[in-house]
C-alpha cells in the first residue's frame, strides 16, 4: 500500500480535517460538502460538486471521481471503479454496490442528471455502464456487462459489453440487465 492510499484511508476516521487532506492531494470539493464517519475516498483524481454528501461507512475507490452538485451517496455503499463521473443531483442509495476494476480503463460508470440507484442494488463495471438524464434503477436490481450461458469451465467463452440506460427509463425493483 502507497503512502498517499494510506494517509487517504487514515483521513476517513478523522473527526474534521478530511476536505483538507483531500485537497492536499489535488482534490477539488466544492461548497457545502459532507463526508460521513468512515467514508474512504481512493482516488488519483477527485472533483466534488457543491453539496455532494457521501455517507458514513462508504469506499470509492476509483482513479477519476467526478460527482455533481447536489449529488449524494449513502451509507453502507461500496464503489470501484476506473472512472466514476456523476452528473447533478444524482443519489446512490445505502447498501449498493457498484464493482469494476480500478486499473482497467474500461471499468466506469458515468450517470446522467438526477439518476437514482435505489437500495441493495449491484452494478458490474468491468466493461462501460452509461446510465441517461434521469434514470432509475429500483432496489435488488442488478447490471452485468459479463454474462455466459453455458459453463466457462468446459471451454465456453464469456462475453463482455457494455450497458447503456437511456434517458427517462425507470426500471422497477429487482430487474436483472446484461451485457449489450
Amino acid at each position: 500500500m502507497t503512502i498517499r492510499r494510506l494517509c487517504l484511508l487514515l483521513a476517513a476516521f478523522l473527526p474534521f480535517g478530511k476536505r483538507v487532506i483531500y485537497r492536499l492531494f489535488g482534490a477539488q470539493i466544492g461548497k457545502g460538502v459532507r463526508l460521513g464517519f468512515g467514508a474512504v475516498l481512493l482516488f488519483d483524481r477527485m472533483t466534488l460538486g457543491d453539496n455532494v454528501t457521501i455517507g458514513s461507512a462508504t469506499i470509492v475507490d476509483c482513479q477519476d471521481i467526478a460527482i455533481g452538485t447536489r449529488s449524494r451517496i449513502g451509507s453502507l455503499v461500496a464503489i470501484s471503479a476506473n472512472t466514476l463521473e456523476f452528473g447533478p443531483s444524482c443519489t446512490v442509495s445505502s447498501r449498493a454496490t457498484i464493482r469494476g476494476n480500478r486499473c482497467d480503463p474500461r471499468s466506469r460508470l458515468t450517470a446522467g442528471a438526477e439518476c437514482w440507484i435505489f437500495d441493495f442494488c449491484f452494478l458490474d463495471v468491468t466493461c462501460p455502464v452509461a446510465l441517461g438524464r434521469n434514470v432509475g434503477l429500483g432496489g435488488g436490481s442488478y447490471v452485468f456487462t459479463h454474462g455466459y450461458w453455458l459453463p466457462q469451465l468446459h471451454g465456453y467463452p464469456v462475453s463482455y459489453g457494455a450497458v447503456t440506460i437511456e434517458d427517462d427509463v425507470w426500471l422497477p425493483w429487482d430487474c436483472f440487465v446484461m451485457p449489450g
